[in-house]
């Protein structure tokens, strides 16, 4: 079952960065890609659990949202995580999107991965961020 979510996830990485090489749905003009500048309180580092989430990272291009953080298990002991949930919340603090950073794989005692997620939405708007983790 590991193989198959690390083979999922190897392919996914492949046909995205096909889109950032080929330049899938480039306008041929010679514009310049449009990026948006996220909110400060989205990339503040957060605790969850026996989680640290760090490093995080989010791009807005053309309308696209890339997103990274990274998670580090702060225990001295392994921890298995399926995925993490990450909300993104309005100014009035609904919920306006939610992404799934999928792990599948133990976190050694004091170690870290990385994870990411892409939405072919603008977050631009999202003032905060939460995240659940999902063992």
């Amino acid at each position: 079952m590991k193989r198959v979510a690390k083979l999922w996830i190897s392919g996914l990485m492949i046909f995205a960065s096909l889109f950032v090489v080929t330049g899938c749905h480039k306008s041929g003009s010679g514009d310049l890609p449009s990026t948006v500048v996220v909110n400060p309180n989205l990339l503040v580092d957060k605790k969850v659990d026996d989680f640290q989430f760090t490093n995080t990272n989010i791009t807005i291009t053309n309308g696209a949202t890339a997103f990274s953080t990274t998670i580090t298990n702060t225990t001295n002991q392994d921890q298995y995580i399926k995925n993490v949930i990450i909300r993104f919340y309005d100014e009035n603090e609904n919920v306006i999107q939610e992404l799934v950073g999928l792990v599948v794989d133990k976190i050694p005692a004091n170690k870290h991965r990385t994870i990411s997620a892409n939405h072919f939405a603008d977050l631009s708007q999202a003032s905060s961020v939460s995240y659940e983790i999902i063992r």
